[in-house]
């Protein structure tokens, strides 16, 4: 009789269930792989709520502390200037200024108390960042414009969604260190099969059951670190290994049951 396929999103969570792993073994590697990586892009993209509820407090502040400003035309316009003098940042944004060139930016840096300086005049705008001052001309970029609606309504707005794909990248870069993990693993995998349940396994199953195994470690430890707690290396490997052997006990063990089983209805017969 056929077994019952395995979902692929139930996958992960019977991988905290012992009994379950001689089914999910016999599950394809692409099936696994899918499963994982859905759950990986879930938990990463859960992770990066903090980090957006703290980008839309940004945005607020940006709203009310943000200039009436507009640029249009290669013209700066706004109806009072802005200055922002302190902590190491120097901003000065004033359309009745006509000289922003590199010079006059660099008697600002000289002063030795700032680490970054931005002046924004009528036609013209010099930033200074990592030892640098550039010089950008608004007429320069053809088709520029920009204003504080623009700007905190539009432009910064598009950072979430930046910020969640960047989640998503990182989720497949985790799941290729995960699989990276599990082939080295995987040689413990053989030696404690070999030494203590006296089990030869190929490399498809030992793999699998590497793979399978290390999860539920992988997910306790993800939550624990979201929790802002820490797990050292060496704790990690060796919860890992204590899962591997928990598992090949129970995947030995029912094994030998259904042996027995076999045996029994043979015997009937």
């Amino acid at each position: 009789m056929n077994e019952k396929k395995v979902n692929v999103l139930a996958i992960p969570v019977l991988t905290f269930i012992p009994n379950s792993y001689r089914r999910l073994v016999k599950e394809s590697g692409g099936k696994i792989f899918l499963a994982f990586l859905i759950w990986f892009i879930v938990l990463y993209v859960i992770s990066c709520i903090p980090a957006v509820n703290s980008l839309n407090d940004f945005l607020e502040m940006a709203k009310q502390e943000c200039p009436e400003f507009d640029i249009s035309n290669g013209k700066l316009s706004m109806p009072e200037p802005y200055k922002v003098d302190g902590d190491g940042s120097y901003f000065e944004i004033d359309e009745t200024l006509e000289d922003v060139s590199a010079a006059r930016v660099e008697e600002i840096i000289k002063t030795g108390k700032y680490d970054s300086v931005m002046i924004a005049g009528r036609e013209t705008a010099s930033i200074y960042s990592n030892g640098r001052i550039q010089v950008m001309k608004y007429s320069d970029i053809p088709g520029f414009s920009l204003s504080k609606d623009s700007l905190c309504n539009h432009w910064l707005p598009l950072i979430k969604p930046f910020l969640v794909a960047v989640f998503v990248i990182v989720a497949f870069f985790a799941i290729g260190v995960y699989y990276l993990a599990a082939l080295i693993l995987q040689f413990v995998t053989d030696l404690l099969a070999k030494g203590i349940y006296h089990t030869v396994f190929g490399f498809g199953a030992r793999f699998q059951i590497t793979l399978l195994a290390k999860f539920p470690v992988f997910l306790i430890i993800f939550i624990v670190k979201k929790l802002n707690l820490s797990v050292s290396f060496p704790v990690n490997v060796i919860c890992q290994v204590a899962a591997i052997a928990c598992v090949l006990y129970f995947y030995c063990k029912k094994g030998q049951e259904d042996k027995m089983i076999e045996q029994e209805d043979g015997n009937t017969f």
